[in-house]
């Protein structure tokens, strides 16, 4: 089952858009091109902050027709740059406060980062290398003291080798329905955004803005997170390493990110490219 008309598509980016290598393919980054030239409107939906979107070195091409626009820190965030559009869903200053407080009681081991739009960052845990990816310069990183103290867009939880599904349950059962809270990457990281924060929330804002109607829009994911999308649009493709219940929901099952899922999709399942 296909759209009868075609208006849009929206991608999540790691595992999807990106191979396991964290790297664009050419042969995803001409058929996401194709599309936009044939006046498909693309959306992204991604954890990451609009800063980090397909940096330099994971795409073969320019990528701002893909990433001008779209759903970032997991839904806390919508952009369309074209439109100037731009709207938040913030963690209040008293729940980072009293979230950070609870992470921090329940799983002492683990690091803690807070994400305020694209403005300002902190991590519990001293700097490590690996954090400087995160695209805030010294300048732009507050004291956790501090910034636990102000409202953010994401707060983020993580072990190295610890799952993290017990301090999952904690969260849900501490703070319910006042915050949004998941686990991805193999459930080594906690996300928690504000209750009406959500990949499809923000798509949907987004799509009102161009009058775009949801049954004429396909959306692409891989893991938890993107389940919300698969369940507010008719139809979605999931990636084929991506989760079991992703795959149970979605219209379409493609490749996996190692052998070029999206362009597959768009080619052999959609027929979008000819």
């Amino acid at each position: 089952m296909t759209p009868t008309r075609l208006s849009a598509m929206v991608f999540d980016v790691d595992g999807t858009l990106l191979n396991s290598q964290g790297r664009m393919t050419q042969r995803t980054f001409n058929a996401l091109r194709a599309c936009h030239e044939e006046g498909l409107v693309l959306y992204v939906a991604t954890a990451r902050s609009k800063r980090l979107v397909l940096r330099d070195w994971e795409a073969p091409g320019d990528v701002r027709f893909l990433t001008n626009r779209g759903a970032f820190y997991n839904g806390a965030a919508a952009l369309d740059l074209e439109h100037r559009f731009e709207r938040h869903w913030m963690l209040s200053p008293s729940l980072v406060c009293a979230l950070t407080d609870f992470v921090v009681d329940a799983a002492p081991g683990v690091d803690v980062a807070l994400q305020h739009k694209e403005l300002r960052h902190s991590f519990r845990l001293p700097q490590r290398d690996e954090h400087t990816e995160w695209g805030f310069g010294d300048e732009a990183r507050l004291p956790f003291e501090i910034a636990r103290q102000q409202e953010c867009s994401k707060t983020v939880a993580w072990h190295g080798s610890r799952r993290l599904e017990a301090l999952h349950a904690g969260v849900a059962e501490r703070f319910g329905s006042r915050v949004n809270a998941f686990l991805t990457d193999s459930h080594l990281w906690l996300l928690m955004v504000a209750p009406e924060a959500s990949k499809e929330n923000a798509i949907l804002e987004l799509l009102r803005l161009r009058s775009l109607p949801p049954d004429e829009v396909v959306v692409f994911g891989e893991d938890t997170p993107d389940l919300g999308l698969f369940e507010a649009f008719p139809y979605s493709v999931a990636m084929g390493h991506g989760s079991q219940a992703l795959k149970d929901a979605a219209t379409f099952v493609t490749k996996s990110c190692d052998e070029d899922g999206v362009a597959y999709a768009l080619e052999e399942l959609l027929h979008v490219l000819k």
